[in-house]
């Protein structure tokens, strides 16, 4: 898997790039980055088909570390104490999805309303009462990584049948087709989600 590294503004002004100080005023390509810690990649493999967790190893180009249970997050993370706790929450609590996604840890949640996961304190309009919470990457900083993969860029115009397709778009129904609700009175329970299958069937058989 590729993780494609964004540059922070500053940086880039030190360098004596000023270009990015025109984007500063152009609130289309202006995303937040919560400034969570460690950063938090899950999903199911593209090449096993296994729900896992990791850090951003995920992406090393030589010592790949990938956890797909316990005893694995103990053998690639077991000298950071912090970082087998939250890997093991995440394990237990992330959606089993079937992309791979990206975000930064904030904090355990279980009725607080205040975070610090690294130098900047979160505080929320009223207590989380999930268990982890993270701050999943946004559309617009994916479609910036996005705008710079060469790879993405062929896939979609070979997707959209168009040269000049919506990278944002695009990315933005992809999200959306496997996107989970925030709130927990919106999420189906297992014996509901196969109800709604069911029905969902019977719907189209009657449409046939």
């Amino acid at each position: 898997m590729k993780n494609t590294h964004l540059e922070h503004a500053e940086d880039l002004i030190l360098t004596g790039d000023l270009s990015v100080l025109d984007a500063l005023y152009n609130p289309n390509h202006i995303s937040v980055k919560i400034d969570g810690a460690p950063a938090i990649v899950w999903g199911t493999h593209p090449e096993n088909g296994k729900f896992f967790v990791c850090t951003k190893a995920a992406f090393n180009k030589q010592k790949i570390r990938v956890c797909y249970n316990q005893d694995d997050i103990f053998t690639h993370f077991g000298h950071q104490p912090n970082v087998v706790k939250i890997l093991i929450y995440c394990l237990d609590f992330l959606p089993k999805t079937e992309g791979v996604f990206q975000g930064d840890f904030v904090g355990f949640g279980s009725g607080l309303d205040t975070f610090t996961p690294n130098t900047i304190t979160y505080k929320f309009s009223e207590p989380v009462m999930e268990d982890i919470v993270i701050a999943i990457t946004s559309i617009a900083k994916l479609t910036d990584i996005a705008k710079s993969d060469s790879q993405f860029i062929t896939v979609g115009e070979l997707y959209r049948n168009d040269p000049a397709f919506k990278i944002e778009k695009l990315i933005t129904e992809l999200i959306e087709a496997e996107s989970v609700p925030h709130l927990p009175i919106l999420r189906y329970k297992p014996t509901g989600l196969r109800n709604r299958i069911v029905t969902g069937k019977q719907i189209g058989r009657a449409h046939v």
